[in-house]
């Protein structure tokens, strides 16, 4: 009988943990830049040529977007960090809808992506 419930208290431990850890990885960071929140993501972004494109501006702040919204760590990029558009031309046609306002950054040596985030009502931006 004891062995049964040891052996609940163990699965019931783990999927709390992977619960846990699922969630982590679902939270984002956000950061501003020109008027816009991005909501920074883990997606390692494959570079081909110039799909790592051209240095748009660089981190002015990172903040929340509202206050309940998931923010994970708002810490971990420097403020002055050069942020990078994706030049879409050099990717697939499927990749260029998906990374259509996506930006790069780059972490631990890493290019990864910055999704935009509009808030309810904004209009999109227009594409230079």
């Amino acid at each position: 009988m004891q062995t049964r419930r040891l052996i609940s208290i163990l699965l019931s431990v783990f999927v709390l943990c992977s619960a846990v850890l699922y969630h982590q990885k679902q939270q984002f960071d956000y950061i501003y830049l020109d008027g816009y929140y991005y909501a920074l993501t883990q997606e390692k972004l494959e570079t081909r040529g110039a799909a790592r494109g051209t240095a748009v501006g660089t981190i002015q702040r990172n903040t929340s977007v509202s206050s309940n919204q998931q923010s994970g760590d708002s810490n971990r990029l420097p403020v002055d960090a050069t942020i990078y558009s994706i030049d879409s031309s050099a990717l697939g046609y499927d990749e260029q809808l998906h990374y259509e306002y996506a930006l790069t950054y780059f972490m631990d040596g890493e290019c990864r992506l910055a999704r935009l985030y509009l808030q309810q009502g904004e209009p999109v931006p227009q594409k230079p």
